[in-house]
């Protein structure tokens, strides 16, 4: 479920009449998060921490996208992270997970 934001559309161009009798639309925008959802229902909490909080649920769905973005645009390509780490590192690697997988009595099935 989506919410919606109501815009005024009136071209530049027209004249007064035009802007008075401008089309509403209702743009879609993206649904709220489960972070802004959560923040959002401190707002009628005793304490005045939770009030606080409940003031960053406009901004956590903005602050989380710019995080996103920020992530994906420095996010490294697979060749080179292949070309940084040798064969026998990524090995070493992959052993130790899989004993660490092994004692903490997790499945070797989340590793591939």
């Amino acid at each position: 479920m989506c919410r919606t934001e109501q815009i005024t559309a009136a071209p530049a161009t027209a004249g007064k009449a035009a802007a008075a009798d401008a089309e509403h639309l209702a743009v879609p925008t993206a649904p709220q998060s489960g972070l802004a959802a959560l923040l959002a229902s401190l707002a009628d909490l005793p304490s005045v921490e939770a009030r606080a909080d409940a003031e960053m649920a406009e901004l956590a769905d903005a602050s989380m996208r710019a995080m996103h973005e920020q992530a994906e645009e420095h996010r490294p390509a697979l060749g080179n992270l292949l070309d940084a780490v040798s064969h026998i590192d990524r090995r070493e690697t992959m052993d130790w997970l899989l004993q660490a997988f092994d004692v903490g009595g997790f499945s070797d099935g989340m590793l591939f």
